[in-house]
């Protein structure tokens, strides 16, 4: 099912995702957060004694993504807006919070993937052919060209390392909360820990998997079309090529379709919800795109007419978010 899903991606649909997570999980405390608040035992300081980690989409911070409040569409009335970490800082995770650094220019993050915790296993995955050049950019580690597969790879050891004791046995748990591309990257870490040499040689202890706003179907049609404008000849980042699910892609995006990156589980069984972050327009697509050019602030004529384009998506208000491909 994940396979059939597309979101939007990177900074794009950063407000959506705390409007989302805001308004149709933190204000109400159901779905998600309802999952992460769950206690098993009294005795517990986390749900399953676990850690928090948060991971933020393409060409985005830890700052841009989780320490900055956000107030565009989603908050219930009567409520205050407020950065997704405080949410959760507030809430039981205080001291439980890791915020993951995978870009050289991150900034606000906790720790950091890129200092390598698998030995040099996962370069193999940064030493792969280029993307057609014009218009793709060369790899380059820890900038918005580094393959996907291989930021998985490391952010896979850091699990692994850090969480996960040798011989895979149960440990420190974690649960995870990823924005945009960092959906991918949890769901390529834990689809190939256990099964692809590089990789961890057993599954992560991940016991739930919320993923907000991230492209699982791909990222293509206007959206694609935006990624690639927004740098310039020559310099359309290798993340982009890889979310391309068509046959001018990477061929990444057709590995995640493979039955073992369906919702993969890992050592703790976990738990997948997957969230979008739409205010609804109208069912028409005209109807939509008109609705949210007067009523939701901030957004664009471009934005509306990108999500218009998906024909599917039946409410384009312009928050860079399509709910669906297919129901």
């Amino acid at each position: 099912m994940l396979a059939r899903w597309r979101r939007s991606v990177g900074g794009w649909g950063r407000r959506a995702m705390i409007a989302a997570l805001v308004g149709l999980v933190l204000v109400s405390g159901v779905s998600a957060v309802a999952l992460l608040r769950a206690r098993p035992a009294a005795a517990a300081v986390t749900p399953y004694n676990a850690t928090l980690l948060m991971v933020h989409g393409f060409n985005d911070t830890c700052t841009g993504a989780f320490l900055s409040t956000q107030n565009q569409g989603g908050i219930s009335k009567g409520e205050q807006a407020e950065t997704t970490y405080n949410y959760f800082d507030t809430r039981g995770w205080h001291d439980h919070i890791k915020l993951i650094k995978y870009y050289k220019f991150d900034d606000g993050c906790t720790d950091d993937v890129t200092s390598d915790f698998s030995g040099g296993a996962c370069e193999q995955f940064l030493q792969v052919p280029n993307a057609p050049s014009p218009p793709y950019a060369a790899n380059a580690s820890g900038t918005v060209s580094d393959p996907i597969r291989h930021v998985a790879c490391l952010l896979a050891w850091y699990i692994y390392t850090t969480f996960t004791p040798p011989g895979g046995s149960l440990g420190e748990p974690v649960v995870i909360l990823a924005h945009s591309m960092g959906g991918l990257l949890v769901r390529d870490a834990l689809g190939e820990s256990g099964y692809t040499s590089g990789f961890p040689p057993f599954p992560l202890d991940v016991r739930q998997v919320v993923t907000v706003g991230t492209p699982h179907g791909g990222q293509s049609g206007g959206y694609l079309l935006l990624a690639k404008r927004l740098f310039g000849f020559n310099s359309v980042p290798r993340e982009v090529w890889d979310m391309d699910p068509s046959g001018g892609g990477s061929g990444f995006m057709t590995m995640l379709f493979g039955d073992r990156f369906q919702a993969p589980r890992g050592l703790g069984n976990a738990q997948w919800v997957l969230m979008a972050g739409s205010v609804p327009g109208a069912s028409a697509l005209i109807g939509g795109i008109a609705t949210c050019l007067t009523n939701a602030t901030g957004t664009t004529g471009l934005d509306c007419a990108l999500e218009g384009a998906h024909l599917n998506d039946p409410y384009p208000d312009g928050d860079g978010v399509v709910q669906a491909d297919s129901a």
